[in-house]
């Protein structure tokens, strides 16, 4: 490894042995790409992830979204930044500023920008404020790792926490791949996240200017039910959408298929009779004299006593 002579001088300071590194810095930094899906980076960076000033500790950010660290390790990261040097001469010329990124306001603290951070499950991954992370992390496990007692461990993580904005993705990830599917969709639809809180499940969602509350993940669940309806459809507009949501259900997510087989245990069976239905000629008579208040989850539930009719040949 390559050292400048300031970051020597820093690392000397800490009693960071250059020649026995402690083991916790050659972790490797995790990448954003790595524990979420296309779906979940989408949310995290629209407005339904919101983003609040919260505590952290640094031991709990795990990642970065930087391609140049991601997939290094906490040293190796620390010693190729290009502003390493920078954050140690600032950190030489007033040691109390990482005092003041400990405090909520932090209007005084300036910086380019604040350290910012996006929540996934319990850990952290930064978004921005890389340089300033990788210095306190190597700090800080250099400090926890010569430390002799549990004591002056528990006295070094207690200096730890700091404040940074924070984007957080539900513990739920269903709910995630729900509330995309459903806004990619319907383009007359949108949710707006109520408290961002990531054990709940707390939406309002405005369809054609009118405007539902959803409180529970069993609510949204109902909602995103009752969007699929296809109620007063017959014939072969029927068959179409159903046609469609097949089609969709084929090429959901993992996850979005968990939840499909959620709302509709029997949706795989149905999947297949559909699919077998495309050889009929006119399949669309199956559901031409259906009544108005029967919906799709009903066919989906009931599909084989569509199929069954005398009339039908597959």
């Amino acid at each position: 490894m390559n050292y400048t002579n300031l970051q020597k001088r820093f690392l000397n300071e800490i009693e960071f042995d250059i020649n026995k590194p402690p083991i916790d810095c050659l972790n490797t930094i995790s990448s954003l790409n790595e524990i979420t899906t296309n779906v979940e980076r989408s949310y995290l960076h629209s407005n339904l992830a919101g983003s609040k000033e919260e505590r952290f500790h640094i031991k709990d950010v795990i990642g970065t979204k930087h391609p140049d660290y991601a997939g290094k390790t906490w040293i190796e990261a620390f010693l190729i930044s290009k502003r390493s040097d920078s954050i140690i001469k600032k950190y030489y010329e007033n040691k109390e500023y990482y005092e003041k990124i400990k405090e909520y306001d932090q209007e005084e603290n300036l910086h380019d920008t604040p350290l910012e951070l996006l929540k996934v499950d319990d850990k952290y991954i930064i978004n921005g404020g890389n340089n300033r992370i990788l210095f306190l992390k190597i700090k800080y496990l250099t400090e926890i790792s010569n430390a002799k007692s549990k004591e002056t461990k528990d006295e070094i993580n207690k200096n730890y926490y700091f404040v940074a904005s924070i984007r957080t993705l539900p513990i739920n990830r269903k709910i995630v791949h729900i509330i995309m599917s459903l806004e990619s969709e319907f383009k007359n639809l949108s949710f707006k996240n109520l408290n961002y809180d990531p054990s709940t499940c707390n939406y309002e969602v405005t369809v054609n200017n009118k405007v539902y509350s959803i409180n529970t993940y069993q609510e949204l669940l109902n909602f995103y039910k009752e969007v699929y309806s296809l109620k007063n459809l017959k014939g072969n507009t029927l068959y179409e959408k159903i046609i469609e949501f097949t089609t969709k259900y084929i090429q959901s997510s993992t996850i979005l298929k968990e939840v499909l087989r959620e709302i509709y245990p029997s949706i795989d069976y149905f999947k297949n009779k559909i699919i077998e239905s495309r050889h009929i000629d006119t399949t669309g008579s199956i559901f031409e004299s259906i009544n108005d208040d029967i919906d799709l989850d009903y066919i989906i539930n009931n599909i084989d006593s569509f199929f069954n009719k005398p009339t039908i040949k597959l």
